[in-house]
């Protein structure tokens, strides 16, 4: 899975942004040969890390003028949270207003950075000359755990103070007004939160249907396990086990709970490879997950078909993204021709067979009839 994109195809409720923009001023009077900025990454809640921007002169290049190196350090992040690193450094002649630019796009940022560029500027001999030096840096962070918290920032205290409240009620029996029953477990719920939480029992529960009015329903469709994991994300906005993820991402949809949809999403793309790319591309459809968690899996199963079928002058064209029922059947028929191989290569029966024997049947059939 390739890190830079995942990153930067993350919302801004599971990403967090880090920018640092320093600035200085070299003339040619400037007696130091070296000159560092002192670079800051984070804020006061979370500290990245640090570093530093040098510059350095060359002399010997012009007898009225001078280059200018400059040298890019960075320690390594304070931890192994998924990063990326972006830099662009520009400086501006204040006389000529010719300006000179040393960049880097986005690049994983997992240990410390040494970039440089040896002739990035030229400083002229002039008294009224200088440049004037001004660098941006740009970090994106993978929020810490998001697979296992909301997508709603929690970081608000009143935000935080109302969920702990709300977990007070999960499968408390005080104030209950409704229950569930799943095989033969029954979870006492309150109508009020899950209207809250949820479109469908909002419309469940005040609209013309009979749970309007009564105090039960059985659920048939689903595991208890399953269920209760909802249950408990809709009261306590965490998510306990994901082991069952694909069940949950079905009644995540059923009952429009997109929070918990999208942190089902995000599991499943880490998860994503060779052998489930189908699968999960299919439940993409079928729950109307994001557009991007069915490119990624449409990505992987394009580089296995167009590398499976090459010598049949056949690829998986991007037209394919939104009609997962051509896609499975390319996948049935890759399957099926997978299996007439093995069988022939077992001497089972030949691979012809399959293809011609009801034929042969009907025509031996109405040959008697005849």
């Amino acid at each position: 899975m390739d890190h830079t994109y995942h990153l930067l195809s993350l919302d801004d409720t599971r990403k967090k942004v880090y920018n640092c923009e320093i600035w200085c001023e070299v003339n040619h009077t400037y007696d130091q040969k070296v000159s560092n900025v002192d670079i800051f990454i984070g804020d006061s809640s979370n500290h990245v890390s640090r570093g530093k921007l040098s510059l350095r002169k060359c002399y010997g290049y012009h007898p009225f003028a001078t280059k200018l190196a400059v040298t890019i350090t960075i320690d390594p992040p304070k931890d192994s949270t998924n990063r990326l690193i972006k830099f662009v450094v520009r400086a501006k002649c204040n006389t000529n207003l010719k300006e000179y630019i040393f960049a880097k796009n986005y690049f994983k940022y997992q240990n410390a950075i040494n970039e440089g560029k040896q002739d990035f500027a030229i400083l002229y001999a002039s008294s009224s000359s200088f440049l004037k030096i001004d660098a941006k840096f740009t970090v994106i962070e993978e929020r810490s755990n998001h697979i296992y918290e909301p997508q709603e920032d929690l970081q608000d205290e009143n935000k935080d103070q109302t969920f702990s409240r709300l977990a007070e009620f999960f499968l408390n029996e005080k104030f209950s007004d409704f229950s569930f029953t799943v095989g033969e477990t029954i979870f006492p719920v309150h109508k009020l939160i899950l209207s809250s939480r949820s479109p469908v029992f909002k419309r469940m529960f005040a609209g013309n249907f009979k749970e309007s009015t009564s105090s039960s329903q059985e659920v048939s469709d689903v595991s208890a396990q399953v269920f209760g994991e909802m249950l408990h994300f809709m009261y306590k906005s965490k998510i306990n086990n994901l082991e069952h993820a694909e069940d949950l991402l079905a009644i995540a949809d059923r009952y429009q709970i997109d929070d918990l949809k999208a942190i089902i999403e995000n599991h499943l793309f880490h998860k994503l490879e060779d052998d489930n790319a189908h699968r999960f591309f299919q439940l993409a459809h079928r729950h109307n997950c994001c557009k991007e968690f069915k490119k990624e899996c449409f990505k992987v199963l394009k580089r296995l078909f167009n590398r499976l079928f090459k010598d049949l002058n056949f690829s998986l064209t991007e037209e394919f993204l939104d009609q997962p029922e051509k896609v499975r059947e390319i996948v049935d028929a890759k399957a099926h021709l997978d299996n007439l191989l093995k069988r022939a290569s077992t001497g089972e029966n030949s691979v012809g067979d399959d293809f011609v024997a009801s034929p042969l049947k009907k025509k031996s059939r109405a040959s008697k009839s005849n």
